[in-house]
C-alpha cells in the first residue's frame, strides 16, 4: 500500500513508452473506462466520452500527459523514481514524446502514468467518506468556447505523499444533476496548486 492507495507502477528504462501506455490503459479500461465496471460517485453516474485517438480514450491521454515545461518551475517527477525513465522532460517537441500526446500539444508524463490507476480507488474511498478526501464544486468559463457557468467537481485525495485529484464537469437536466462528465485526473504537485485547491474548498464549505 502507498498512503492508503495501491503502489505507483514501476517502469524500466529500456521499456518502450507506447507499450507502457497501452498496458496501463488496458487495465484502466476495464476498471474505469468501461461503463460496466465504472463506479458511481456518491450515487451519481460518471460519464466518459468515447472519443479515441490511436485507439486510446482522449480523456486518458489528457490525464497521463502534461503541458509544455515552460509552465513549470520544476519537473513533477523531480523527486520521484519516474524521473529516471522519463526522457521527454515535459517537452512537447521532444523526439521521445509520442504521437498520441503530441496531437494534443502535450508531453507524455511517466509521473502521471504511474498513478492514473488511482482513479477507481479514490472514487471508492470517496463513496466511503474517507477522511483524506475533499470534494467541492466551482464555476468556470470555458476558455475555448466562452461558455459560462460550467460547474466542475473536484475530488482531491491527499495523504502523505499520495496527492491526486479527479475533475468532473457537473451536467444538469431540468436544473437537476444527472451525471458527472469525466474531465481529467492527475497527481497534484507544487504549492501553488495545493494552496489554490485549499482556498477553493474553504470557499465552497463557507457558502
Amino acid at each position: 500500500m502507498y498512503y492508503g492507495l495501491s503502489t505507483p507502477k514501476n517502469f524500466c528504462e529500456n521499456e518502450i513508452v507506447c507499450s507502457n501506455l497501452i498496458s496501463v490503459y488496458n487495465d484502466l479500461k476495464i476498471k474505469f473506462f468501461s461503463k460496466e465496471h465504472r463506479p458511481n460517485l456518491k450515487g451519481v453516474f460518471i460519464f466518459v466520452e468515447n472519443y479515441n485517438e490511436f485507439g486510446i480514450n482522449k480523456r486518458f491521454l489528457h490525464s497521463v500527459s502534461i503541458k509544455d515545461k515552460q509552465y513549470y518551475n520544476s519537473y513533477p517527477c523531480v523527486n520521484d523514481i519516474t524521473s529516471i525513465v522519463c526522457t521527454s522532460k515535459c517537452d512537447v517537441n521532444s523526439n521521445e514524446n509520442i504521437c498520441c500526446t503530441k496531437s494534443q500539444r502535450r508531453a507524455i508524463c511517466y509521473y502521471r502514468l504511474a498513478r492514473i490507476h488511482w482513479i477507481s480507488e479514490i472514487i471508492q474511498l470517496a463513496n466511503n467518506n474517507d477522511i483524506n478526501i475533499k470534494i467541492w464544486s466551482k464555476l468556470f468559463t470555458d476558455r475555448t468556447t466562452g461558455q459560462q457557468n460550467i460547474r466542475k467537481r473536484f475530488v482531491w485525495y491527499k495523504n502523505g505523499l499520495a496527492n491526486f485529484v479527479i475533475i468532473f464537469e457537473e451536467k444538469y437536466r431540468n436544473e437537476k444533476l444527472y451525471c458527472l462528465k469525466f474531465v481529467t485526473a492527475y497527481p497534484v504537485f507544487g504549492r501553488r496548486a495545493q494552496d489554490g485547491f485549499l482556498n477553493d474548498y474553504q470557499i465552497f464549505c463557507n457558502k
